[in-house]
Order: structure tokens, then C-alpha cells, then sequence
């Protein structure tokens, strides 16, 4: 049994020595800082995928403080800079721990002209290496259309990551745009009813960074 339950916690060790988060694949590292009463942080904006700098990027240092037990507040931007051609940015500063009854932590948030926004939070005290990745905008473009129309009641819904709609009707004829995370597969979905039998679909599609798939729901 000794030996059993060894194995097993070696197992569970290399399992997660293996694992590395999809949406970050630079780790974000960190050491103790000075004497302690600054924090500070760099790094670079990186496309997802690609892992292409993305120059003049917004950076937002944000501050959080909340009382003990409240399982912490909402972040207030409180600085902000901008990436320089090879993404980089650095935040040095001096932090808050603990005024009257409130704690305080940090993060920064990274944000560009299509591409969705993230962030990384941080540890009072430390220096920071963190790179920063954010998703691209990508688009589906979908044409929905009726084909084989049976009455009034004829219902199709669909949905992805970045769109969809609800439609009743014989003469259902439009487009769709469903704005999603670029160089990933997105997983679209639609479901119809007609004359009382409803039919489920789904497909999954590749889309690259910044472009339009165009894609064709006939029912």
C-alpha cells in the first residue's frame, strides 16, 4: 500500500510539471525586490499564436483595495504607458500594502486596436517579469438562410464564441458577423426546429489572426 501510494504522488508530480497554461506560454517570473516598498514589473504585449511584439500597446497599471475576508474589489487604473516597437513596457513604483483597514494589490492590463485585452496581476515587494498575451480579432461572416421553409413557426438559433441569433419564420435570408479569437479553432453551433422536429449542428473552424471566414448555415 506504502508503495502504491508513492507512486501515485509521483505520478500526480509529473503530471503537473508537464502542464503549461495555452494562453501563456512564457512564464511569468518574480524575486523578491529591494528592500521591499517598491514593486515593480516588465515584460512585452505579444500576439497569441504568433508570439509577434505588438508595438504601442496601452498598458494600464491598476490598484485594487479591499477590507479583510471580502474576497478583494474591483481595479481602478491609476497609470498607464505604452509598448515601444518590440512590445516591451516596465512599470517601477512604490505600493500600497495596508492603509487603516484596507489592503492593496496591483496589475497591469494590456490593451490594442483588435485584439482583446488581458492582464497580469502581481506580488507587492517583487520584481516581475510577465509577458503579456492577447487574443486577435477574427470574424466569422454567416449566412443564414431558409432553403427549405415548412411555416411560420420555423425557429433556427445560432451561436459561436462571438455571436448569434434566434429566428422564426419562412423567409429568414441574412448575415451574421461573429467576432471571435483569431489563430484558434472556434466552435460554431446552430440548432432548428421545423414541423416539430428539432435538429442540432456544430462545426468547428480555424480562423487566422485578423481575417473573415465566411461560412454558410442553408436549412
Amino acid at each position: 500500500m506504502k508503495y502504491l501510494f508513492l507512486s501515485f504522488l509521483i505520478i500526480l508530480t509529473l503530471i503537473f510539471s508537464c502542464h503549461k497554461p495555452e494562453d501563456n506560454p512564457i512564464p511569468k517570473d518574480k524575486v523578491p525586490y529591494g528592500d521591499g516598498s517598491r514593486t515593480k514589473i516588465e515584460g512585452r504585449v505579444l500576439e497569441y499564436g504568433t508570439l509577434k511584439p505588438i508595438p504601442n500597446a496601452l498598458v494600464v497599471l491598476e490598484e485594487e483595495f479591499h477590507m479583510p475576508f471580502t474576497g478583494g474589489g474591483r481595479y481602478y487604473p491609476i497609470d498607464s504607458t505604452y509598448t515601444d516597437s518590440d512590445g516591451y513596457y516596465i512599470y517601477d513604483f512604490k505600493h500600497i500594502d495596508k492603509l487603516d483597514d484596507y489592503y492593496f494589490s496591483y496589475q497591469v492590463k494590456a490593451l490594442a486596436p483588435k485584439y482583446f485585452d488581458n492582464n497580469s496581476r502581481m506580488e507587492n515587494g517583487y520584481a516581475h517579469r510577465s509577458d503579456i498575451i492577447l487574443d486577435p480579432y477574427a470574424w466569422i461572416k454567416v449566412h443564414v438562410k431558409n432553403v427549405n421553409p415548412f411555416d411560420e413557426k420555423d425557429r433556427i438559433f445560432t451561436s459561436s464564441n462571438g455571436g448569434g441569433g434566434e429566428y422564426f419564420g419562412t423567409n429568414i435570408d441574412l448575415i451574421e458577423y461573429h467576432r471571435n479569437r483569431g489563430g484558434r479553432l472556434t466552435t460554431i453551433v446552430w440548432n432548428t426546429k421545423k414541423n416539430n422536429i428539432r435538429t442540432e449542428f456544430s462545426d468547428s473552424i480555424y480562423i487566422p489572426p485578423h481575417d473573415t471566414i465566411n461560412y454558410e448555415i442553408f436549412y
